[in-house]
């Protein structure tokens, strides 16, 4: 009778594990396929237990996890490359150019006037080179998290004057009349002002380079929010273009002959995010705006 028993259990206990041995294999045949294949496909078992079950879950778990990493570190690899080629031609452009106009004047031949011309469109390309890899500097270091800002009281309507003031002389080369209005007297701010004043400079600058002969600049205190809004005619600006606006490397389809790392705003968004602030963009028929909400200090 016990030697029967005995007999029954080892029969039991090795049909079980005949059963688990055979559901082993066949998750390790299911991960393999789903290693080697695209595939959305999750593993399975015939064997219902609670262990095997809770079992079952976490590796599906993991695989999801997996498949997620996959994804994003392709979208990045992508992205990369993009950015590469992006920021490669745009660097490539003013450079080419700027060495053409070098190759003529070292021909010579050209009268006192011509040769003037040319120096100035060599150096208005090594500026624009500066300029792409000023942003690709500053937005690297945000990125990274290595840009600490200096948070002080600070009176952001002088800050704004003082930002107009600099863009002086290309307003009148572009023939481009402001019309601002900004409140009377300090209208104070916690902040970095370095910060302030590279975010005024990015959206100001974008206004001239992507607009038309206007641009608006409104400073208003709204109850304890301050509210700057910095705007512009436009003819390069689509609708579908206001949601990527501030997306890094972005230009819009009309405005790609002029060269731009697509950083300005993206850098923009960044330090107004960081000093804890909200930006967004719009566009009303030809005015595309920015819009810049501030806790007062």
């Amino acid at each position: 009778m016990v030697v029967g028993i005995l007999i029954l259990i080892i029969v039991i206990l090795s049909f079980r594990l005949y059963l688990y041995r055979r559901q082993l294999s066949s998750i390790r045949k299911q991960v393999e396929f789903i290693r080697e294949n695209e595939t959305n496909m999750e593993l399975s078992i015939t064997i219902h237990q609670k262990e095997w079950n809770s079992l079952i879950v976490s590796l599906n778990k993991l695989l999801k996890d997996i498949k997620r990493c996959k994804y994003v570190t392709l979208n990045q690899e992508n992205l990369f490359k993009q950015t590469i080629t992006s920021v490669s031609h745009d660097l490539r452009t003013p450079l080419t150019s700027a060495s053409g106009y070098i190759q003529m004047l070292y021909k010579g031949g050209l009268d006192e006037e011509k040769q003037k011309e040319y120096i100035q469109i060599i150096q208005n390309r090594i500026n624009s080179v500066t300029v792409m890899l000023n942003q690709l500097f500053e937005y690297t270091r945000l990125e990274s998290n290595v840009y600490e800002l200096d948070y002080e009281k600070i009176d952001l309507n002088g800050i704004v004057c003082d930002t107009i003031s600099m863009f002086y002389n290309e307003l009148v080369q572009n023939k481009i009349e402001p019309d601002i209005q900004i409140e009377e007297g300090p209208v104070w701010v916690f902040g970095d002002s370095l910060a302030w004043i590279r975010i005024i400079e990015n959206i100001i600058s974008n206004a001239i380079k992507y607009g038309e002969n206007w641009i608006g600049i409104l400073l208003q205190k709204e109850n304890k929010e301050i509210y700057l809004r910095i705007s512009n005619l436009t003819s390069t600006i689509e609708q579908k273009d206001v949601e990527y606006i501030f997306e890094r490397f972005y230009t819009t389809d009309l405005s790609k002959t002029k060269k731009s790392t697509g950083l300005g705003l993206a850098i923009a968004k960044e330090f107004v995010l960081r000093l804890g602030g909200t930006i967004e963009a719009e566009l009303n028929d030809d005015i595309f705006a920015i819009n810049i909400r501030m806790k007062s200090a």
